[in-house]
């Protein structure tokens, strides 16, 4: 009965410890917000139904009226190649746009926030035509003062 008693003990004990970190984990782990907006690229209009997917964390939405959705809670990730030259705060994720009648947008190293609601990126939708490429890829640059840095440290 007393072994019982110490094994049930021991395995409470274990969970609790493991729920404990997966706390600490979750409460600690540093997350930024984006406020993508999807526009025709040659009318510059909002466009509405178009889904976004950030594929990095499995996020999704459906843009609203005036072209926007809201994506929260996304975690910082860095790109360990661009962060081992010069170290930086802030994450990247890929941002990928569908809607009908255009051709899919993928925006690479979108910048990521910690703690801040970034007002962007607007992706710019191109109509489908035929004999042209099926996907437009964009690749965010990194912080100019960054660029600067990397430039400085590895110029002398």
């Amino acid at each position: 009965m007393l072994t019982n008693s110490k094994n049930l003990l021991t395995i409470l004990m274990a969970v609790l410890l493991l729920v404990s970190m997966l706390v600490f984990l979750y409460c600690f782990k540093d997350y930024g917000h984006l406020n993508v907006r999807v526009v025709d690229a040659y009318t510059l209009m909002p466009l509405k139904g178009a889904k976004v997917i950030i594929p990095d964390v499995h996020m999704a939405a459906e843009s609203d009226n005036t072209g926007s959705c809201v994506f929260t809670g996304i975690p910082i990730r860095k790109n360990i190649l661009h962060y081992r030259l010069i170290q930086y705060d802030w994450g990247e994720c890929t941002v990928i746009a569908t809607a009908a009648g255009y051709r899919p947008t993928v925006i690479l190293n979108t910048r990521v926030d910690k703690d801040k609601m970034r007002s962007g990126p607007t992706v710019y939708m191109f109509p489908e035509e035929q004999d042209d490429i099926p996907v437009a890829p964009i690749v965010e640059s990194p912080d100019m003062e960054w660029i600067i840095k990397l430039v400085e440290k590895y110029s002398r």
